[in-house]
């Protein structure tokens, strides 16, 4: 019994010491030989990768391009992935692209492409590891395939959201190349009902106890220098308690987010970068102005579905811009215009986006009242607009709209030829129409005169 005893124990053991041997890295006596003789005796140029054998695995590649096209199961990874996930550098991952560009929108089971793998993890460009790599790999892999930052994985993200998720460490480089090739991601919902946009956000900008935003005002106002700030950070700007700058972090955010909202409103970002994309509306909104050239940012974020905490925060931040709120454009329409005829999307929850759009109105309306009575170029007030996009009386704005211009209930709407209230009923807000008719009775009796009843 004893003998049994001890061959049982021996081999338990002998399995463990196999176990960790069949894992151990490669020696440098074993790498030379894999690369010299050709003799890969198992070692490809997927299992190089692996090892984190990059300039081993670069030759071998030239030596067998053959394996860049090799998919290895269970996941179904190529060697393109592989190098993604293992966070290769970007001469290794450059030269498996050359070989097999097709391997940039190859999924793995889970449905991710190579370019989901690579924004997943970035590394901490903030200490100055792989800044100009992780840059250098987006654009190669979508210079390849541009049509890899479209393809969404099981659960709905598209790359976009992945960096979105990675927080600081996704340069504002990367999202400028993510957003050229796909300006309609910004807008594009994952499986749980949430945009890149309000993923960035929710993650970056926002306490999750209590929803405060936790940006700094003065340092976003720099959100035109957060290149030049990621670049200064990707060297030395860490502090002593190794998180990043808040200076630098704020304009960093703030300079995402503005690039998404011009995507998401004018459909393209109007840039060198983006010349090849053909403008679009990205969130099907029928808002005028949007072929404008000048960029105003809270008319942007006024006409995209953002939370309404956003608004408020840009307009801190923008409202000593000169004409940011006051400034009308192509149209005539100023930032409440735009934000009272932001059409609800589908996508959206219908309560949701219905608050809001009211939280925008109301934000807006608080920094610069007069604009409720500003008419466009078709002669149309912001309040006509809100019930003609079926904005709700409390929620939707309604109310705060015609607190400020309540003498324009007995003023036919220029385009339409009817009576705020007529053009509630028109869409069916019975609330907002009988809220308004509350406030005015005698409007039943021009309605009918007017209409011929």
């Amino acid at each position: 019994l004893m003998l049994a005893h001890r061959q049982r124990r021996k081999g338990r053991k002998s399995r463990r010491r196999c176990a960790v041997a069949r894992w151990r890295p490669p020696s440098k006596k074993e790498s030379t030989m894999v690369t010299m003789n050709g003799n890969s005796g198992g070692r490809t140029v997927q299992r190089l990768i692996t090892c984190m054998q990059w300039e081993e695995a670069e030759r071998r590649l030239a030596e067998h391009p053959e394996e860049a096209f090799t998919v290895t199961p269970p996941l179904n990874e190529t060697a393109l992935a592989t190098a993604c996930r293992m966070k290769a550098n970007a001469s290794l991952i450059s030269a498996i692209v050359n070989v097999n560009p097709d391997a940039a929108t190859q999924t793995l089971v889970t449905g991710k492409t190579p370019l989901h793998l690579w924004c997943s993890d970035l590394r901490l460009t903030s200490r100055g590891v792989g800044f100009d790599d992780d840059v250098a790999v987006v654009r190669t892999i979508l210079s390849a395939r541009p049509s890899a930052a479209t393809v969404p994985d099981a659960d709905g993200f598209l790359p976009l959201h992945c960096a979105c998720a990675a927080g600081p460490t996704a340069s504002l480089a990367i999202f400028r190349s993510l957003v050229s090739a796909c300006p309609e991601s910004v807008t594009t919902e994952n499986r749980g009902g949430v945009t890149p946009m309000r993923m960035v956000w929710s993650r970056s900008a926002v306490n999750e106890e209590d929803g405060r935003c936790i940006l700094s005002v003065d340092a976003a106002r720099l959100h035109e220098r957060a290149a030049d700030m990621e670049m200064i950070a990707a060297s030395k700007a860490y502090n002593r308690s190794g998180s990043v700058r808040p200076l630098g972090n704020s304009a960093s955010i703030w300079a995402k987010i503005l690039l998404m909202a011009r995507a998401a409103y004018s459909g393209t970002l109007g840039d060198a970068a983006d010349e090849q994309t053909s403008p679009r509306c990205a969130d099907g909104m029928d808002v005028v102005g949007k072929d404008d050239d000048i960029f105003r940012p809270i008319h942007a974020l006024a006409g995209t579905h953002i939370p309404a905490s956003m608004i408020k925060f840009a307009v801190q931040v923008h409202s000593r811009d000169p004409g940011a709120l006051d400034e009308a454009d192509r149209e005539g329409n100023l930032a409440l215009h735009v934000a009272a005829s932001r059409r609800l999307d589908h996508q959206l929850d219908p309560m949701d986006a219905d608050t809001d759009r009211g939280g925008a109105i109301t934000a807006l309306l608080n920094a610069y009242p007069p604009a409720a009575r500003v008419l466009n170029k078709k002669g149309r007030i912001p309040l006509t607009l809100a019930i003609e996009s079926g904005a709700t009386w409390e929620a939707g704005g309604v109310r705060h709209l015609f607190e400020q211009t309540p003498e324009a209930l007995e003023v036919k709407d220029s385009a339409s030829q009817l009576y705020p209230f007529m053009i509630a009923a028109k869409v069916g807000s019975v609330e907002v129409c009988f809220q308004l008719l509350r406030h005015s009775p005698g409007l039943v009796a021009y309605g009918c005169e007017d209409i011929h009843v």
